[in-house]
């Protein structure tokens, strides 16, 4: 459905348009700063932020299980981001960086505060908007990072009783 365009929303835009472009250089020169395989403190803020929301009751109810959950997803994840192809990290590295970007947050995402302490809400709404957004940016930026905690998460065979799933079949050293 298109928007009809007025002087108005051409300026809202243009305006839109000109900020995204003037940031442009700051998000990319932190996502080519940020091409290592540790995540850092933010980057651990935001995955503890996004992931029980991604996980919708999957994780331990109690304080000190939970924790030790979201400890073992970024396990997950820093093995999986060091194992990525460069292309797919720079791009995965660019994300973080928007995201982690305290005007980009509150405006593209609608978290006003920092993500440690986005109430889960928040955390909740974002993921909502890019997962259903209008432009396919937003929609693949939901997809990445719901399959890669998804991944990080259902990877572990802490995780495996909830969804009843009894691990990979065992052969035998004597079977062909």
């Amino acid at each position: 459905m298109a928007l009809p365009l007025t002087r108005r929303s051409f300026l809202k835009f243009g305006v839109a348009g000109a900020l995204a472009l003037s940031l442009a250089p700051w998000v990319e020169g932190r996502a080519g700063a940020r091409k290592r395989a540790a995540l850092d403190d933010e980057d651990r803020a935001l995955v503890r932020a996004l992931a029980p929301a991604l996980l919708a009751g999957a994780l331990p109810a109690d304080e000190p299980s939970r924790t030790a959950a979201l400890d073992e997803i970024l396990a997950a994840l820093e093995q999986t981001l060091g194992g990525l192809p460069s292309a797919v990290r720079a791009e995965l590295d660019a994300l973080f960086a928007l995201l982690l970007f305290a005007p980009a947050r509150r405006w593209l995402c609608g978290v006003s505060e920092p993500w440690m302490r986005a109430a889960p809400q928040q955390v909740e709404a974002f993921l909502n908007s890019w997962q259903h957004g209008r432009f396919a940016l937003q929609r693949q930026g939901y997809q990445a990072l719901a399959r890669l905690i998804q991944a990080c998460w259902y990877g572990n065979p802490r995780a495996w009783t909830a969804i009843g799933y009894a691990g990979p079949p065992m052969l035998s050293a004597g079977t062909k």
